[in-house]
């Protein structure tokens, strides 16, 4: 675990209402860059894109549904995982956008039509990572903090939260992933608000652990078939209230009702496929 900053003042930032996505036109598993893509016979999983884009659209109209703005990225041929929004950059307070160095060929083009993305919208102050950073999946917001919670050891680099740090000022308190299903922090770790957390323990060592259970009132430990097969950590509440997850994560979306939220079911079970689901499809804007 490594703290970039000085956490102990944080100034206060309104949430984003606005989301951006990219439709899967394109999306199949055509390489594999994660466990989740490949099955029991260590062949690539067959994606059913009319399902891909049934599921897409339903994901899209619920988040309209509860009061949040949708942009879309078209989609591009030969870049499957364009659809997962959350990873190629990184939307700043003030209108900056980050963009991310992927660790993976098949993947680095994608930032290049996210840059051409925003440059049509208006958006022109970039600074692109150095290290290898992969934005939203290894960063999650503190609910109303200008705070990020990184993840690293895997995809996103160390050094790259340090680099964040310094060139936005804002403090990153790193978590280390130790299991490769969780490649990203997004997938095992989600903060719901100010003082709740949903997590999968055994994807982070024992002193990352006891930092979480200090930092957090109400601790939520995502069930280990829900976490590593249903994605449950890759849930998304933007409000305080609503939580986007994938459906039939039964145990999680009991201990969200006890505690107050309001689950938010939806079918992403083709985006699982590619190693994601809710969290990764979308990324929160701020312009």
């Amino acid at each position: 675990m490594e703290i970039f900053g000085d956490i102990k003042t944080l100034d206060n930032l309104p949430l984003t209402k606005k989301l951006l996505m990219s439709d899967p036109k394109y999306y199949e598993v055509s390489y594999a860059i994660n466990v989740h893509m490949l099955d029991d016979k260590g062949d690539l999983k067959s994606v059913n894109q009319s399902d891909a884009l049934r599921q897409w659209l339903n994901l899209k109209r619920e988040f309209q549904s509860h009061g949040l703005e949708v942009e879309v990225v078209p989609a591009k041929p030969g870049l499957p995982d364009l659809v997962f929004t959350a990873n190629q950059s990184l939307s700043l307070p003030g209108g900056k956008v980050l963009l991310s160095k992927m660790k993976s060929s098949q993947r680095a083009p994608e930032v290049k039509v996210l840059q051409t993305w925003y440059e049509e919208n208006g958006i022109n102050n970039f600074y692109q990572m150095k290290n290898t950073f992969e934005s939203m999946g290894d960063l999650i917001w503190h609910p109303g903090k200008r705070l990020y919670w990184g993840g690293y050891g895997f995809r996103t680099e160390k050094s790259a939260l340090e680099e964040m740090h310094k060139v936005t000022k804002i403090p990153i308190i790193g978590l280390k992933l130790q299991m490769e299903e969780f490649y990203h922090l997004d997938t095992c770790f989600s903060i719901l608000d100010h003082e709740s957390v949903a997590y999968y323990p055994k994807a982070f060592d024992d002193e990352t652990n006891a930092y979480i259970k200090n930092w957090f009132k109400n601790l939520i430990t995502l069930d280990e078939d829900e976490a590593l097969l249903n994605f449950a950590g890759n849930c998304y509440c933007p409000d305080g209230k609503n939580v986007f997850l994938q459906s039939g994560s039964e145990k999680f979306e009991k201990t969200l009702r006890n505690f107050g939220f309001n689950p938010v079911a939806v079918e992403t079970s083709e985006f699982i496929k590619g190693g994601g689901s809710v969290f990764c499809m979308k990324l929160p804007l701020f312009f």
